[in-house]
């Protein structure tokens, strides 16, 4: 594996420091030059950070702050422990210094404010050593220094390009998702308008991007430095930009801080004894790449922060609590207001989306806006209304405090339990109807199966084959038919047939698929135009969430597009009239999913058809299934009921 573009920048004067104090020890480090405190710009009375070494000797504790979803330098792992490349180097440097360390995740447009007010000693966080920064805090020697390459196919028009001149109106970009680059693109050229998002192809690894450019799916591919070198070498292409987005990390502390040259010096030795080579190999190899922070706002008239206290219900500091499918509770914490804000009317506590994260993971919540002011240092108990998730398995949800005008700040809390393995829902055999037949050949598949459906109908008007959440209208078949399907969720698909009396009748099969929690996400998969006639052209888009390793887009069984990115488009101009099955396939460490859509070619352009009312035949209710368990109980005792019901329901 190929180590990714990276660049120590240790000063000259670290190290000679480190060579006069060798026989010293580590505690005989320098103090902090002597500097005048920075005038306080808030009005706040401001902390002594000259005292901060002594003070956290004392403790025999470093508290850091990070934001703990920047994949590779601060994540949480599988245990639900904070680690990454960040987290290791500071562990680490605190081994160094003979101190425990101690990690508290933030909003990362918090961090600044938690710094200011002391509630942690520093911050590492992927954080940007920047002018204006450094106008609030010190940094330490960076750590870390990234260049970028920009390639371009061999035959292309394009020698030289200005990222930040270029038009990028008609070029596609391919990007490692989750990356600097990913999130440089949607900033600087999607959000400002002069790209548009369906241009930018995100894909699972470097390698991906590179087939993508000698196949001419992308224009541009942006990628680490050193990597991109040895593409290069390879041949079919050339590099058409290099090192417009470097950047450096470093660690933040107070102004002033007696704290900043032991961190130096431990840096320093880090690096000096392989540990730091170590976890650059562990953590920062070139198919993970780092994810930038957001830019910090300007500072507020005084700083919001909030610090975690307790859980009061459904507490999993020991244990995950168990709580059935489907079934409401309450989850309550009790926080402090640690800023110098008071939190008023408009704060609220709000759900955090993140990615690889399911969307079943809010559980209902909806943002809980307070109803009486926090003064700072005032404790608050917040309590959100919850429903489990219908599908087994364990679920996080994260939340965090936002201010009046949706600024996120403090530490984030979560909601963590796990769904039991309930009675699976009675999947009902179909009623089949005269002269209807419509068939799968299983109900139960694992996520990234398969079913097959087959339907035999005669002597009617029209058929339509389709799943939940679909117009049935949109999906004409044959009345001798059958299609593959891979939903990657349970779904119920529905055969809709209008008959010659002028009747209807919708005959409804459930799939039930066993999720698997850890498995890629298909968000969506589409076809525009579904309809189309031979010699016209369809546009297959698609995205990917989660731990994706790959993704493979095959039509009528056969690859169309094998290392295909994550989130992308692709336009397929189709000559030959015909029904055209598309299946996504999409690989991670936790498994695979599938999902399909068919795009029927007809083969002359159909004409323009005279705009009538459309009045639908009446469609007839469906109840896919209802179910009550236990069915016999206790006096006192409770039972859960749950149904599902399909087509034709107004009320239930």
């Amino acid at each position: 594996m190929r180590r990714a573009s990276l660049i120590v920048l240790l000063s000259i004067v670290a190290v000679a420091v480190v060579a006069a104090l060798t026989t010293a020890g580590l505690l005989a480090a320098p103090p902090a030059q002597e500097q005048p405190a920075p005038a306080d710009m808030l009005g706040l009375s401001p902390i002594d950070s000259s005292g901060d070494w002594e003070r956290i000797q004392a403790t025999g504790v470093l508290t850091i702050g990070t934001s703990a979803f920047s994949p590779p330098f601060a994540f949480y792992d599988p245990a639900f422990e904070i680690d990454g490349f960040d987290v290791a180097l500071m562990q680490a440097v605190a081994d160094k210094l003979g101190l425990e360390l101690a990690v508290v995740d933030y909003a990362f447009e918090g961090l600044p404010a938690a710094l200011q007010l002391g509630n942690i000693d520093a911050i590492a966080a992927a954080l940007t050593e920047t002018a204006e920064r450094a106008k609030v805090v010190d940094f330490s020697m960076p750590y870390y220094l990234s260049a970028e390459a920009i390639l371009a196919p061999a035959t292309s028009p394009i020698d030289d390009i200005d990222l930040y001149k270029q038009d990028f109106t008609n070029l596609r970009v391919g990007v490692q998702r989750g990356t600097i680059y990913e999130l440089w693109v949607k900033q600087f050229l999607i959000d400002s308008g002069r790209m548009p998002a369906a241009n930018l192809q995100g894909f699972a690894k470097e390698a991906d991007i590179v087939q993508a450019l000698q196949q001419g799916r992308v224009d541009l591919g942006l990628m680490d430095l050193l990597p991109a070198q040895e593409y290069l070498r390879d041949g079919g292409l050339k590099s058409v930009g290099e090192a417009q987005l470097a950047q450096q990390y470093a660690i933040a502390v107070r102004k002033g801080s007696s704290l900043l040259p032991y961190l130096n010096l431990a840096l320093t030795q880090v690096k000096q004894d392989g540990t730091y080579d170590a976890l650059v190999q562990k953590y920062l190899s070139a198919d993970e790449q780092p994810v930038p922070p957001t830019p910090v706002p300007p500072a507020p008239a005084c700083l919001d922060s909030m610090a975690y206290v307790a859980d009061l219900t459904y507490d999993d500091t020991l244990a995950i609590p168990f709580v059935p499918a489907g079934q409401p509770f309450v989850k309550s914490w009790r926080v402090l207001n640690n800023g110098t804000c008071t939190w008023k009317k408009g704060y609220a506590l709000t759900y955090v989306a993140l990615p690889g994260i399911p969307a079943a993971s809010q559980m209902g919540g909806v943002p809980l806006v307070l109803t009486a002011d926090v003064a700072p240092g005032q404790t608050a108990d917040l309590a959100l209304n919850l429903v489990a998730p219908v599908q087994p398995g364990q679920y996080t949800g994260t939340w965090q405090m936002t201010d009046a005008a949706g600024q996120p700040f403090g530490q984030r809390i979560w909601v963590r339990i796990q769904v039991p393995m309930g009675p699976q829902p009675v999947i009902p055999t179909p009623t089949p109807a005269q002269g209807i037949n419509f068939t799968a050949d299983r109900t139960t598949i694992r996520a990234g199966e398969c079913v097959n459906f087959r339907w035999d109908v005669t002597n009617v008007m029209a058929v339509f084959f389709y799943r939940d959440g679909q117009d049935f209208r949109q999906h004409g078949v044959a009345g001798q038919s059958g299609q593959r399907e891979c939903p990657p969720r349970s779904t119920t698909y529905y055969l809709h047939v209008d008959k010659r009396d002028g009747t209807s009748v919708v005959s409804a099969i459930p799939i039930y698929v066993q999720a698997d929690p850890d498995a890629p996400v298909i968000q969506y998969f589409t076809a525009n135009p579904p309809r189309l006639s031979t010699g016209q052209c369809t546009t297959i888009a698609w995205q990917v969430i989660g731990q994706v390793t790959g993704v493979t887009v095959k039509r009528d069984g056969r690859n169309w597009w094998d290392g295909a990115p994550a989130s992308g488009t692709q336009q397929d101009c189709i000559s030959r009239a015909g029904t055209y099955t598309y299946e996504i396939e999409a690989r991670g460490p936790g498994g695979k999913t599938k999902q399909t859509l068919t795009v029927i070619v007809g083969s002359q352009p159909a004409p323009t058809p005279t705009p009538t009312p459309f009045t639908p035949a009446p469609v007839p209710a469906v109840i896919d299934y209802f179910d009550v368990q236990p069915s016999e109980i206790n006096p006192g005792d409770c039972v859960n009921a749950s149904w599902s019901v399909g087509a034709g329901v107004t009320r239930v």
